[in-house]
């Protein structure tokens, strides 16, 4: 069943036919059920949600299908949308590797200073259309993040783009860093900064000390200095801020309970995180 801000964010946004049904484990269930009356489903369960408004939902759903889990991904959208995605999706399908060389090429590209204000102001407005009553205050902290990126220098080096403590296997003998789907030339500062804010996301969340925030904000940088033998990028906290006002949107998508809260939080975060930088 849909909380009252979910069914609210269903009824504002019409342009998605079917949203309702992805969004709601129950009625996704019943329309499963009705195309497929022979098959033992017996829950589903959502993983995530990626949401773009009045564009297309995307729902990761866990089913229980007669006692076997099975992963399926849905996908709600415009209906002038429909036919694109189903002929992206055959595409796919039947693509075949590149070489080594060319991959590199098309994955490498470059996430300029314009590009990652434009991203901060988009992800305001989608906070925005989630939840209305946080929209002044996303718009508002998105603008001054943005104005920050914009007005910093161009930084062209190699970066994870998704980086944090998710991303790193630690063996006996060696480290390994996996998941480079976001590569690109940009802000190291980025990747540090996203690091941090994972570790904000968890104090947050009471899954963290905040005094151990500090502790491992403190010795990752540590690390990275010596390893680099370089002195630490610039605008780390900048970065920290940007990544924390990022996560605003994870608490609707991982379908927290409370989200709004939890993404008001996350905004009052980041906001806090700039201010100090001041």
């Amino acid at each position: 069943m849909l909380s009252s801000a979910e069914s609210d964010l269903v009824r504002r946004d019409r342009a998605i036919p079917g949203l309702g049904i992805v969004l709601d484990p129950d009625a996704f269930v019943g329309a499963l059920r009705r195309a497929e009356p022979e098959a033992d489903l017996r829950m589903a369960q959502v993983m995530y949600v990626r949401y773009k408004p009045q564009r297309y939902c995307r729902v990761a759903y866990r089913l229980d299908l007669a006692g076997t889990e099975l992963d399926v991904d849905v996908r709600a959208c415009r209906r002038e949308d429909l036919a694109q995605w189903l002929e992206a999706q055959s595409w796919a399908s039947g693509a075949r590797p590149l070489e080594p060389s060319c991959l590199l090429r098309l994955v490498l590209g470059c996430w300029t200073r314009q590009a990652e204000a434009t991203d901060v102001l988009s992800l305001s407005s989608e906070i925005g259309f989630i939840c209305p009553r946080l929209a002044r205050q996303a718009d508002a902290l998105a603008r001054r993040l943005a104005g920050q990126l914009a007005g910093a220098p161009a930084v062209h080096c190699v970066m994870h783009g998704d980086f944090s403590a998710n991303q790193v296997l630690v063996g006996q003998e060696a480290v390994a860093i996996i998941d480079l789907d976001w590569a690109c030339y940009g802000d190291p500062a980025d990747d540090l900064g996203n690091f941090i804010a994972q570790a904000e996301r968890k104090a947050l969340h009471s899954e963290l000390a905040p005094g151990r925030v500090e502790l491992l904000r403190e010795a990752m940088l540590e690390g990275y200095r010596l390893a680099t033998k370089r002195p630490l990028p610039q605008r780390i906290g900048l970065y920290t801020a940007v990544e924390v006002f990022r996560r605003a949107r994870f608490p609707f998508r991982g379908r927290e309970p409370d989200w709004p809260q939890r993404t008001e939080a996350l905004l009052k975060r980041a906001g806090a995180i700039l201010d100090s930088l001041s």
